[in-house]
């Protein structure tokens, strides 16, 4: 078993290292961004429900059409949260969606350290 795994991903060959590092520098390259521990508390909670939904359709085989189809959304808005662009997306509608997918799903309020 190991074996087969192991022969479907393959490490690239060396004449496709400058393809992939000047795909990575391009200046339209968007890298999936995930904020610190010290980004404020909204910024990690819309990240931590965004993190659900891409769960979900891990899980349960979806791309984003089917994720956009399920939730009665446009698919740009999944494609931003699969790609952590949530500048534009509220707590409330993520939260909504989270809802939707996990009926049984709650949020928890933790004291991360100082206790201040």
């Amino acid at each position: 078993m190991a074996k087969s795994m192991i022969a479907k991903s393959r490490m690239p060959k060396s004449r496709e290292h400058g393809d992939i590092i000047n795909r990575l520098s391009a200046p339209d390259f968007e890298a999936a961004r995930v904020p610190s521990e010290s980004a404020p508390l909204a910024e990690r909670t819309k990240d931590r429900l965004a993190q659900a939904i891409v769960q979900y359709m891990v899980e349960h085989g979806l791309n984003q059409s089917q994720m956009a189809d399920q939730l009665g959304e446009d698919r740009s808005l999944i494609n931003k949260v699969a790609r952590g662009r949530l500048e534009s997306i509220t707590i409330d509608r993520l939260t909504g969606w989270v809802e939707r997918l996990y009926p049984r799903a709650e949020l928890r309020l933790m004291n991360g350290g100082s206790g201040r």
